[in-house]
């Protein structure tokens, strides 16, 4: 923990959209993960300053998931403060923001304090399902189990853990949601500025995580498992 938080509170570069886009955990994410960790009053404020600025570019180049990660840790950062009214509005926002798209991880990752806030959170109809669906998510996450969990045959339905929900990594989920506007490889690499070959891994890996064989199949069970909302179109 030292040496992050002494990595976090020399990172002084501002991000760039190309770097913002490429990186699958974001160098400035993980500063302010830490330094709200490190806890200090001075520390909590650099976050809060750092958060605000990434927040504005991001809304700026419309990275839906990076403005999500980042409004969620804001309103840690505000809890931390003692800021607890200001942080219950952050957080009602955040709420907001992720849950047409589904996107559970971002609370999970931010750990038990951000789970007591969520249970504190008064929320009602899908708002209130998504919240559920996130704290019993952050429960799973607290028992220690491998990556990548041994799904067991249900009446001839592949079962998928819900603890697989966490396996998919950033770029996977990004290659998931691009499948739902029907584009090829190609069409998916240029936009993830990745290689046709990788996108193909990804898929592979997609498929063995979520127990499918095409790409309609994953996105089906995809929505099933509540990673996907079909409602919301992708970004």
């Amino acid at each position: 923990m030292a040496q992050a938080i002494d990595w976090a509170r020399t990172l002084s570069r501002d991000a760039k959209m190309s770097e913002v886009w490429f990186w699958l955990e974001l160098p400035w994410i993980t500063q302010a993960r830490v330094l709200i960790a490190a806890g200090s009053n001075a520390d909590l404020q650099d976050a809060a300053v750092r958060l605000a600025s990434l927040r504005e570019r991001c809304e700026t180049w419309h990275f839906r998931g990076q403005t999500i990660e980042i409004s969620v840790l804001q309103s840690l950062c505000l809890e931390k403060q003692g800021r607890a009214d200001e942080a219950a509005s952050a957080l009602a926002e955040s709420v907001a923001l992720a849950q047409a798209g589904g996107w559970v991880r971002p609370f999970v990752e931010a750990g038990p304090v951000m789970a007591d806030m969520l249970r504190r959170l008064s929320t009602g109809g899908d708002e209130a399902k998504f919240v559920e669906r996130v704290l019993t998510m952050a429960e799973v996450g607290r028992v220690d189990v491998p990556e990548q969990s041994t799904a067991a045959p249900n009446a001839g339905v592949v079962a998928v853990d819900s603890r697989e929900l966490d396996a998919l990594t950033r770029r996977e989920l990004q290659v998931l949601e691009l499948l739902t506007a029907r584009f090829q490889n190609k069409e998916i690499a240029e936009r993830l500025f990745i290689s046709s070959h990788t996108v193909n891994d990804h898929l592979k890996q997609i498929y063995e995580k979520l127990g499918a064989h095409s790409r309609r199949e994953a996105v089906d069970r995809a929505v099933e498992l509540g990673i996907l909302n079909l409602t919301s179109s992708p970004s």
